[in-house]
C-alpha cells in the first residue's frame, strides 16, 4: 500500500480518535477518585461536627446538667440556661440541615444520612411536643425543602 497525504490524513484521525478515547478514560477515572475524595472530606466533616456537638456536653458538667434538666422538664432551667439550651439546639438543627444538604448533593452516603435520620425522627421528633416546640423555635430557621424532609417523620 502507497502512503499517500489522503492515507496519512486518515491514519492521523484514526490515532487522534483513539487518542480522545484514551483521554475520555482518563478523565473518567479521575473523576471517580474526585467523587471519592470529596464523600471521604464530606464523611470527615460531618464526623467532626458531630464529635464537636458531643463533646459539648461531655466535657463540660455545667450544660450537661442543663441538658438533663432540658429533657426532664425545660421550664425549671433558668433564662440563661434556656438561651444556652436554645443555642445548642439550634446548632444541632443546623448541622443536621449540612448533613441532609450533603446527602441531597451526593457527596455522603445513603447510610450515613439514614443513621441521622432515625435519629431525628426518632430521638429529637419521637413524641408531639418535641414536634410542636421544633415547628416554634427552629424550623423557620433552616431551609424550606429540609423542613419539608423533616417533617415526613412520624
Amino acid at each position: 500500500m502507497k502512503l499517500t497525504l489522503g492515507n496519512l490524513a486518515h491514519l492521523a484521525e484514526i490515532i487522534g480518535a483513539v487518542a480522545i478515547v484514551i483521554s475520555l478514560i482518563y478523565v473518567g477515572q479521575e473523576l471517580n477518585a474526585n467523587t471519592a475524595a470529596v464523600q471521604a472530606a464530606s464523611l470527615q466533616s460531618v464526623t467532626n461536627a458531630s464529635s464537636v456537638s458531643m463533646l459539648a456536653v461531655v466535657e463540660n458538667e455545667d450544660f450537661a446538667r442543663i441538658r438533663v434538666q432540658a429533657m426532664r422538664d425545660p421550664a425549671q432551667l433558668s433564662e440563661t440556661e434556656q438561651l444556652r439550651w436554645f443555642l445548642y439546639q439550634r446548632q444541632m438543627w443546623l448541622h443536621f440541615q449540612n448533613v441532609w444538604q450533603q446527602w441531597e448533593l451526593g457527596t455522603l452516603d445513603n447510610g450515613i444520612w439514614e443513621g441521622y435520620e432515625r435519629v431525628i425522627c426518632r430521638d429529637l421528633l419521637g413524641d408531639e411536643a418535641a414536634r410542636k416546640q421544633w415547628q416554634e423555635t427552629h424550623a423557620f430557621a433552616l431551609s424550606t425543602e429540609f423542613v419539608r424532609h423533616v417533617g415526613k417523620c412520624g
